[in-house]
C-alpha cells in the first residue's frame, strides 16, 4: 500500500512510466491488477465451493485489509488505473468487501475500514467513469451490491448518536461521511433503467432512506445544511423510483407519504425550496 501511495504522489514518475506500462501512470505491470489482488478472492469466485466462499467472505486478516487499502489507492489515483481495475474483474472484489456488512462482521474495526474504503471506491467509480454509469448499475445489480449497501447504510445509521445536542459531531463522523457516499451511489442507481430501479425499490433500502428523511431529531433536518443536502439527494432517489408504476406500492408500504408530507408543510429550513 505504501508503495502505491508513494508512486501515485510522484507526478514525475507517473508521467514517465505511463508510456511504458500501458498508460496506467503507476509504473507497474498490468498483470498485477489481474493476478495479484484478485487472487486473494479466488475462492469466492467458485460457486461449487459455496461454504468456503462464506467463510472467506467473513475472513478478516491483515493481508486482506492491506489489499483493500491498495485497491482503494488504485481507484482514487487515476482514470486509467480505475479502468484497468474494473476490466480485470475488480467489481467482484469490491462487492466482496462491502458484503462484510451483510455478514454482520462489520463491527470489527478492520471490517468497518474495508467496507468504508470499498464504498469510496464505488463512489469514485461513478464519478470518474460516469458515461458508463448504466453499465455499472446493471453489473452491480447482478452482483447483489444493493443488498450489501442497504446493510451498510443501516449499520451507519445505527452508529450515529441522535441523542446529542451537538449535531456537528454527527456530521463530522466517519459514519456520516459514508452515508453521504451511499446516498450518491443510490442516486446513480435510481437514474438507471426501470429494471435497476426495481432493485433500488427494495423494502430495506427504502426503509433506510425514510429513516434519513425523517430522523429521530428533526432539528438536524431543518437547521443543518449538510444534512439537508443528503436528504435532497435521497428525495430525488424517491422521485426517480416513483416514476415506475410497480414501485409506488412499495413506497406506500414503507410509509413514504407520512414521511414526505411534513417536508412540504415545514417552512424556514435551510433547504426549504429544494425539499
Amino acid at each position: 500500500t505504501e508503495f502505491y501511495q508513494s508512486i501515485s504522489s510522484n507526478k514525475n514518475h507517473n508521467s514517465s512510466s505511463s508510456n511504458n506500462n500501458g498508460g496506467t501512470g503507476l509504473g507497474i505491470p498490468i498483470g498485477i491488477f489481474s493476478g495479484g489482488f484478485f487472487g486473494l478472492n479466488s475462492k469466492s469466485n467458485k460457486e461449487a465451493k459455496r461454504q468456503e466462499k462464506i467463510q472467506f467472505a467473513n475472513a478478516i486478516n491483515p493481508l486482506r485489509l492491506e489489499s483493500c487499502k491498495c485497491i482503494h489507492q488504485l481507484c482514487i489515483s487515476s482514470i486509467n488505473s480505475l479502468q484497468i481495475f474494473t476490466g480485470s474483474g475488480g467489481l467482484h472484489v469490491l462487492v466482496d468487501f462491502i458484503s462484510l456488512a451483510r455478514n454482520h462482521v462489520v463491527h470489527s474495526k478492520d471490517a468497518r475500514k474495508m467496507v468504508s474504503l470499498s464504498i469510496d471506491c464505488v463512489y469514485n467509480l461513478f464519478i470518474k467513469l460516469e458515461p458508463r454509469r448504466n453499465d455499472f448499475c446493471r453489473l452491480f445489480v447482478k452482483m447483489e451490491l444493493l443488498k450489501d449497501l442497504s446493510e451498510a447504510l443501516n449499520f451507519f445509521i445505527t452508529q450515529l448518536n441522535w441523542k446529542t445536542d451537538d449535531f456537528s459531531t454527527i456530521l463530522s463522523s466517519d459514519d456520516w461521511k459514508d452515508i453521504e457516499k451511499v446516498a450518491m451511489i443510490l442516486f446513480n442507481f435510481s437514474r438507471s433503467d426501470p429494471i435497476v430501479k426495481s432493485y433500488v425499490a427494495d423494502r430495506s433500502i427504502l426503509m433506510s432512506i425514510m429513516n434519513i428523511i425523517s430522523p429521530p431529531n428533526k432539528n438536524i433536518l431543518y437547521h443543518f445544511k449538510q444534512y439537508g443536502e443528503v436528504v435532497v439527494i435521497l428525495l430525488k432517489c424517491v422521485k426517480f423510483i416513483s416514476f415506475e408504476d410497480s414501485n409506488r406500492l412499495l413506497l406506500e408500504q414503507v410509509n413514504a407519504i407520512e414521511n414526505l408530507v411534513p417536508l412540504m408543510c415545514r417552512r424556514g429550513c435551510i433547504l426549504d425550496q429544494e425539499m
